[in-house]
């Protein structure tokens, strides 16, 4: 019998940071009310920073475009031609290549599209896919272009398909997803990953049995759409396998790690790591969250030794006391012949609103709790072996100030050097950034300004901001912007815009 509490915690934060990092290296802002909506920004290296947006004209009958504008390093303007879009399929899933960016369009049982934005040549064009089979699917995921080959997952009303296209014929294949002794609508996909030193795709899920039980499996699938049969890593057991991310070892061999739960639709209780040789899976190591060393660091010094002292009670009494956390999941890191794991940990927020109803004139009042977003707390970057021994971990405080309403990933790699990692994170306001040896030692911590305008009249009333790597040392920052001001004549009192910041580290 298993003790378990949740570490749910609203925290008052104070950043300790050392040198600041420089914020704007340059600002450009893109006013939100001039035509486009539906803006989205990719980061492309050297050849700058490309912003999609939709459009349409002012018919009876609108026409829509397709927008993809691109920003050179120095975030001048370069806007290319738009391409007709059909409005009867929306975009579902994106990829971003080095060179091209791909959209996959689809509506259920209608034709699917892909539009590839050539970044080098600053051309746009439409790909007419012609599936082998009919496309039933009430949704599609996971988008991932290799080359001349694209692979997709496609969820249907009765379960996962594995979509495998040649952008070249511009034709498709939909493979069911089974696991032997199952029906497929009892499969649940978790992750798709391509691995270039294996040359395949490796996609990880798990198969609902019950409420109370389930299994975690592993297929790879190479170009030419051969795949594998399924590989069991858990055994359904008391450890419920939650979440799977795949590394490269060697040809032949895979490092495996995730999460695991005590329930099949639960959070999660710990972390295990394990490898794959030849199809067979060894070494599994699980960890309980309350068993890392420094995963409690986050907390105040009197909220960790309470948490050690139940602990220890629980353990004297032959029970072992669990943490219920929801997490988010990096891929794993290959460094040398170990690994880096990352993980992001929140916790839902809800908020009271009265509501008032009235029936035959007479009010109603009800409370009723709203989901307000989820609010993250923690990170942690440990290190494992290829036999999945933790050898150091570390965790530090990520309250951020912006809370999504879907769970993401906020933390970037700002370099990989051969000694050490650097982490980057943004909340809203500032820019955050850790760096650790692979040793486990944190060598510096750093925090920018807040991400203001230019313009020292301006008044920001609310940001939301992403921080994603750009090229060498720069990122960019990017996000949007509540902004008044009642002094300057050449610009609104009130606007809203999409701004980029060119952002250095140095």
């Amino acid at each position: 019998m298993k003790a378990i509490f949740i570490l749910s915690f609203v925290l008052a934060t104070t950043f300790v940071f050392g040198q600041q990092l420089k914020t704007t290296e340059k600002r450009i802002e893109i006013d939100l009310k001039d035509g486009r909506y539906d803006e989205q920004v990719y980061t492309m290296g050297q050849y700058g920073v490309v912003v999609r947006s939709m459009s349409k004209d002012g018919g009876l009958r609108s026409n829509y475009y397709l927008h993809h504008d691109l920003y050179n390093t120095d975030l001048e303007l370069y806007e290319t031609d738009p391409i007709d879009f059909d409005a009867t399929h929306p975009i579902v899933a994106t990829f971003e290549g080095e060179e091209c960016i791909y959209h996959v369009a689809y509506k259920r049982n209608m034709p699917m599209y892909i539009y590839q934005f050539d970044v080098k040549n600053k051309t746009t064009k439409r790909i007419d896919i012609e599936f082998d089979g009919k496309t039933n699917f009430l949704s599609i995921h996971s988008f991932y272009v290799v080359g001349n080959k694209a692979a997709a997952i496609g969820q249907g009303k009765n379960g996962a398909s594995f979509l495998l296209f040649d952008l070249q014929t511009q034709t498709a294949t939909a493979t069911p997803i089974l696991v032997e002794g199952f029906k497929q609508r009892r499969t649940a996909p978790i992750n798709l990953q391509y691995l270039e030193d294996a040359h395949k795709f490796y996609l990880s899920l798990r198969v609902i049995k019950s409420r109370m039980v389930s299994f975690a499996y592993l297929v790879t699938i190479d170009l030419d759409g051969k795949m594998s049969a399924p590989q069991i890593i858990d055994e359904g057991g008391e450890k419920i396998i939650k979440s799977i991310t795949v590394g490269a070892v060697g040809s032949d061999e895979v490092a495996i790690a995730g999460t695991y739960g005590s329930t099949v639709l639960g959070p999660n209780n710990g972390i295990y790591f394990a490898s794959s040789t030849d199809g067979n899976i060894a070494n599994i190591n699980t960890y309980n969250f309350l068993d890392i060393p420094n995963y409690l660091d986050f907390l105040p010094e009197r909220s960790q030794q309470r948490i050690e002292s139940k602990k220890e009670r629980k353990a004297k009494r032959g029970k072992e006391l669990q943490a219920n956390q929801l997490l988010v999941m990096h891929d794993l890191i290959a460094v040398d012949n170990d690994f880096l794991l990352i993980t992001e940990a929140y916790y839902p927020t809800y908020r009271t609103e009265t509501r008032t109803t009235y029936v035959n004139g007479k009010a109603t009042t009800t409370t009723v709790q709203v989901f307000d977003g989820y609010q993250y707390t923690h990170a942690m970057i440990a290190k494992f072996n290829a036999q999945g021994e933790l050898i150091w971990s570390q965790v530090f405080n990520m309250y951020l100030w912006y809370k999504p309403m879907v769970a993401k990933s906020f933390i970037r790699i700002a370099a990989k050097e051969q000694n050490s990692i650097q982490l980057v994170y943004a909340d809203g306001r500032n820019i955050y950034s850790k760096s650790f040896s692979f040793t486990g030692e944190i060598l510096n911590e750093k925090t920018s300004n807040p991400i203001n305008t230019t313009n020292e009249n301006d008044k920001v009333k609310g940001t939301y901001s992403n921080i994603y790597f750009w090229y060498d040392k720069f990122f960019l920052s990017y996000g949007v912007q509540s902004i008044k001001n009642k002094v300057d004549d050449d610009v609104k009192r009130k606007r809203t815009v999409l701004f980029l910041n060119k952002v250095s580290f140095e």
